[in-house]
């Protein structure tokens, strides 16, 4: 079974964004490989807000060959190609993600963005 991994930038104070979505806080460390990190993962599982910013970044954490899941109510997946979108049954669907098989050993599942996007 894969697992589901919660990786983020945080502030001290646990935020992800300011008030008004903007991240400018966080510092790229060039010494952090992230191409590295993210050939950890082969499903990026993430809420509407983050997937907004993260789309135009897609090719660069990748690509076609990672899956991205977005949880969404308003997020109209005929207009998302390529992008699975999740709108109930988050639980039973992030359960099913886990459970897939596949040829071993499965890459995870990086769940990232705010706290308050994910309503389990």
């Amino acid at each position: 079974m894969r697992r589901l991994r919660y990786g983020v930038a945080v502030s001290l104070d646990g935020f992800i964004a300011g008030p008004h979505g903007e991240y400018d806080w966080i510092v790229r460390d060039p010494a952090i490989d992230f191409a590295a990190i993210y050939a950890q993962f082969d499903t990026f599982l993430m809420g509407r807000k983050t997937y907004e910013v993260a789309k135009p970044m897609r090719q660069d954490r990748g690509g076609d060959s990672t899956r991205w899941v977005v949880v969404s109510t308003t997020l109209d997946p005929a207009l998302e190609p390529g992008i699975t979108v999740i709108s109930t049954g988050v639980a039973q669907a992030v359960a099913g993600l886990k459970a897939e098989p596949g040829p071993e050993p499965r890459k995870d599942i990086w769940l990232f963005g705010e706290r308050d996007e994910l309503i389990w």
